[in-house]
């Protein structure tokens, strides 16, 4: 069979990872047509395939099903869909980013309690296989300290814009001392 070229009215949008992430979650390939409201079993293998495109509706359904789906948009590149509640974006924020540098540094620190408790967790989960745990920890540990010290960073580079150049440098340079690469060495350093 000879698939026929039609010409777009928009570029295709696939979806990279709905397989895996399906398989990962024990879904079948029929209650993920359900769930993404297609015909049937075969469209969801078309899609996960990359033999038919998705619509933005199907992959924010996707999303929610499999709790977050990377899409590539033909020509621009690619991008993850990711479920949140619309209540809560239209909530004030708790915290602003325009903080003194005393005020972030104590977030820093709450941050670093947590993630420490946090990370203790981590054996056992990888032992367990128990991914959604894992997440959790990583957030906990990555995701919530480097947020608090991108607040520190901010605080720090409106008192004085060139402390977190001499900082980084001097960090690089003890780096070198232990034989590590520093990590601006494939990153560039913004200057002030």
């Amino acid at each position: 069979m000879v698939r026929r070229e039609r010409p777009r009215k928009t570029a295709a949008c696939w979806a990279v990872d709905m397989r895996p992430r399906r398989i990962q979650k024990g879904i079948s390939t029929e209650q993920m047509a359900d769930r993404l409201r297609c015909a049937d079993a075969k469209h969801v293998c078309s899609i996960e395939t990359r033999y038919c495109s998705i619509t933005m509706e199907k992959a924010i359904r996707g999303a929610y099903t499999l709790e977050a789906l990377i899409v590539e948009l033909e020509g621009v590149g690619g991008a993850i869909v990711v479920p949140f509640d619309l209540e809560t974006l239209s909530k004030p924020a708790l915290r602003s980013d325009n903080m003194r540098p005393g005020e972030a540094a104590w977030v820093v620190l709450e941050e670093l309690k947590e993630a420490v408790a946090s990370v203790q967790n981590l054996q056992a989960a990888i032992s367990g296989g128990d991914r959604k745990a894992i997440v959790g920890i990583v957030e906990q540990v990555m995701c919530d300290p480097a947020h608090a010290n991108h607040l520190l960073m901010a605080a720090v580079n409106a008192m004085d814009p060139t402390i977190l150049v001499e900082a980084t440098v001097n960090h690089g340079r003890k780096l070198v001392r232990k034989g590590f690469a520093p990590f601006f060495m494939t990153r560039p350093l913004d200057a002030a």
